[in-house]
């Protein structure tokens, strides 16, 4: 996140603003790290690990969902279902050709629920983490001679 980013995260936000205004950046950088937008991450998963993130009935759903499938892109299912076997070492549901594969899905005849593209679209984002150097710099502006009060 750029010290600019930083900032106007800091002033849309009542709590943090008035952490950075005394000069608290590793309490204000706390509250940056939870209302900051989330950022999507890669995050290597075989069938296995769907079980674990999703649960077992909805990882269940959503792989025989896949398996009974039979629209346009047929061939891309299987080729992404073989990816998702521990022998393959799993698909990347974080890298946006999987975000995007998913959303064909979704759009073509709702072969997926959006719960299900929802659920699985947001396995791969985290919480940015904020420093509370970050802090100082994208605040350092707002304190006379730039030094923490």
């Amino acid at each position: 996140m750029t010290p600019e980013t930083l900032k106007a995260l800091i002033e849309s936000d009542p709590q943090a603003k008035a952490l950075a205004e005394v000069g608290n950046d590793y309490d204000c950088a706390i509250r940056c790290s939870q209302i900051a937008p989330k950022i999507r991450v890669s995050l290597l998963l075989t069938e296995r690990g769907l079980y674990n993130r999703l649960g077992p009935m909805a990882a269940e759903t959503l792989l025989q969902k896949l398996l009974q499938y039979t629209g346009s892109y047929t061939s891309l299912v299987h080729r992404v279902l073989s990816w998702l076997k521990p022998s393959e070492g799993g698909s990347d549901f974080g890298d946006p050709s999987m975000i995007a594969f998913l959303s064909l899905l979704l759009a073509e005849n709702k072969s997926i629920s959006q719960a299900e593209f929802d659920a699985v679209s947001n396995l791969s984002l985290t919480n940015q983490t904020i420093s509370s150097e970050q802090v100082s710099t994208a605040w350092a502006s707002y304190r006379p001679n730039g030094k923490i009060q």
